[in-house]
C-alpha cells in the first residue's frame, strides 16, 4: 500500500484492548492517546519508509498536529470507544470516528445541524444513524480545516469532498479534503505495531 505521490489517503484503524487501558478516565485517555500515535508512526513508516526519529509532531495555526521535519506527510486521528482510526496522505485530511451510544439526540441535532439538516432529521426514521452521520461529517471537516470548532457547527461552509467509512457497525467514521481521494482502509493489530 502506498499514497506517496498519489491522490489517495491511507487509513487504518486498531481496537484497543480496554482492559489494558485501566478505570481511570485519565489513564485511559492516555492510553489510547499513545496507541493512536503508535498506529500513526506504524502508518507513515509502512507508506512513506520514514523512521520512528523523525516524525517529531508539531501543531500547525490553529493547533492541528503536523511533522515537524515532514510537514509534506498530511494525518489525522481519531479515536472513540475502543476504536483509534488514523488517515495519512499528501493531501490535507481530516478524519473523525464516533462510537454510536443510544443517547437521547434531539437537544444536541438542533445545536449541530443546519435548519435543513434539522429539518431531515425530524423527518428521518433512523435519527440515531442520521445524527452521527451529521456529528462525524462535520468534526472530520474541522479537522480538515484545522479551524477546530472556531464557529458553530451549524453554520459551517461544508466545501470540500467527504466520504464516510464503514469500518464497524457500532461507529460513524468520516473523512474530508478539498478533492475526491481514492481511500484504502486497512485494520491494524496491537502485535503488528511491535513488528
Amino acid at each position: 500500500m502506498t499514497c506517496k505521490g498519489k491522490k489517495r489517503v491511507c487509513v487504518f484503524y486498531m481496537y484497543i484492548d480496554e482492559r489494558r487501558a485501566g478505570d481511570d478516565p485519565r489513564v485511559r485517555t492516555k492510553h489510547i492517546s499513545e496507541m493512536g500515535g503508535r498506529l500513526l508512526e506504524y502508518a507513515v513508516s509502512r507508506l512513506y519508509r520514514i523512521g520512528v526519529p523523525e516524525l517529531s509532531r508539531d501543531k500547525g495555526k490553529y493547533g492541528k498536529p503536523c511533522f515537524r521535519i515532514h510537514p509534506e506527510v498530511r494525518f489525522n486521528i481519531s479515536h472513540s470507544g475502543d476504536l483509534v482510526i488514523c488517515a495519512v496522505s499528501d493531501f490535507e485530511i481530516g478524519i473523525d470516528i464516533q462510537e454510536k451510544s443510544r443517547m437521547n439526540t434531539d437537544r444536541i441535532a438542533k445545536k449541530i445541524m443546519s435548519p435543513a439538516e434539522h429539518k431531515k432529521y425530524l423527518e428521518s426514521s433512523e435519527r440515531q444513524d442520521f445524527f452521527y452521520r451529521v456529528w462525524v461529517m462535520k468534526e472530520s471537516y474541522v479537522k480538515w480545516t484545522g479551524d477546530g470548532i472556531t464557529r458553530e457547527l451549524h453554520s459551517l461552509p461544508m466545501n470540500g469532498w467527504h466520504q464516510f467509512l464503514y469500518v464497524d457497525h457500532r461507529f460513524a467514521s468520516c473523512i474530508w479534503a478539498k478533492m475526491p481521494l481514492e481511500v484504502v482502509v486497512a485494520e491494524v493489530r496491537e502485535r503488528d505495531l511491535n513488528s
